[in-house]
């Protein structure tokens, strides 16, 4: 596992680089439920018995900029990536940190693999998520939307071994003002059950290339630049 010495800004706040600073994944993972109890001011936690090879912690988030433990944990697994991300999100408008993230990724050679919704239920939504394409598809992320259903997953898998499964979608409303919760879960053979999943999405999904994509028409283009001025409010 890589270790990093790096701060965390963005719509989770600050993260220092005091606190960041050799701080391993699974370390981070282990300690999140400590950070939320505190928070949320718990005193006693109640110990459940062991069954199984996985390591599951379930984290959560309040509203506020103090308690965004999902953001900080996706943007930790993002940038610990060695080979691949796979993630497929039904509500995608990242701020500035987690496209850095995920466009530096790509860039030191990581498989980033996102699958977004095709068919949405939201078009402001749908037109603030594709203004990021661009930025993605020129650095290597590979995007996919799914076109066969009503997509709600919120579910990311790291190397084959770190995976998630909850309520956390990519965007400012949910990362912000919701209260969310995520399993995460350290185990390769469910990464696997995972990887499994979403390739069977992908076979359900069109992939966005970039020799196409940047030859839109200008009306998109400024429809999806309008709209993600709002993005704080979608």
């Amino acid at each position: 596992m890589k270790k990093i010495n790096a701060a965390i800004t963005g719509v989770g706040g600050y993260i220092p680089p005091d606190i960041l600073d050799n701080i391993e994944l699974s370390r981070m993972v282990d300690t999140s439920d400590e950070w939320i109890m505190q928070r949320i001011g718990i005193r006693e936690r109640r110990i459940l018995k062991e069954k199984g090879k996985a390591l599951v912690r379930v984290i959560g988030s309040t509203p506020g900029q103090d308690n965004r433990i999902p953001f900080i944990v996706y943007v930790s697994a993002i940038t610990f990536a060695e080979h691949s991300i796979h993630m497929t999100n039904s509500y995608f408008i990242p701020d500035d940190q987690i496209v850095k993230a995920l466009t530096d990724a790509a860039g030191r050679g990581v498989d980033v693999k996102i699958i977004l919704p095709g068919i949405t239920d939201s078009k402001l939504a749908l037109y603030a998520q594709r203004y990021h394409y661009s930025g993605l598809l020129k650095s290597g992320v590979k995007i996919y939307e799914h076109g066969t259903s009503l997509l709600h997953a919120k579910t990311a898998v790291v190397d084959e071994v770190w995976s998630t499964v909850g309520s956390t979608n990519m965007d400012f409303l949910s990362l912000l003002k919701n209260d969310e919760v995520n399993a995460l879960i350290l185990n390769h053979e469910f990464a696997v059950e995972m990887e499994k999943m979403f390739v069977q999405d992908l076979a359900n999904s069109r992939q966005i290339k970039w020799e196409e994509w940047k030859e839109r028409p200008l009306l998109p283009r400024v429809r999806e630049w309008f709209v993600n001025l709002f993005i704080r409010w979608l």
